[in-house]
């Protein structure tokens, strides 16, 4: 069973928890500003973005090594902007690991439909 972390759960826990897992769809349900952003296009000068996805730090952790192994100029507490080329190459990787998890299962299927309109995934880092 995923460990709840206190500071994961989100604002109405009846409605539904959030485990250290999860890729948070809802900017609602965030508490602090301690999260990886992923957002479709380039940053434009505004974070938070009502189409973006959320990750706690120890949840991107997964899919962020195997962009680290891609996006050399990539770096945790910036601003990346990754093309799409690259993003297809780094769901295959991510697709062959033994550690794909549901959260990233669900990742690349919101990406991939987010790159059908975009030529970037931004990654804006803590």
């Amino acid at each position: 069973m995923p460990c709840i972390n206190d500071r994961a759960v989100i604002k109405n826990p009846v409605v539904r928890p959030t485990f250290i897992s999860q890729m948070i769809t809802d900017k609602s349900q965030l508490t602090g500003t301690c999260y990886m952003e992923v957002l479709p296009g380039p940053y434009a000068g505004e974070c938070w973005g009502s189409h973006s996805v959320f990750f706690r730090e120890e949840t991107f952790s997964q899919i962020e090594a195997v962009i680290r192994a891609h996006v050399s100029e990539y770096d945790h507490w910036a601003f990346t902007e990754i093309p799409a080329a690259t993003w297809r190459v780094i769901f295959a990787d991510l697709r062959q690991t033994e550690s794909c998890s549901q959260t990233t299962t669900e990742f690349i299927a919101w990406a991939e439909k987010m790159l059908a309109s975009h030529s970037v995934l931004s990654v804006l880092g803590i």
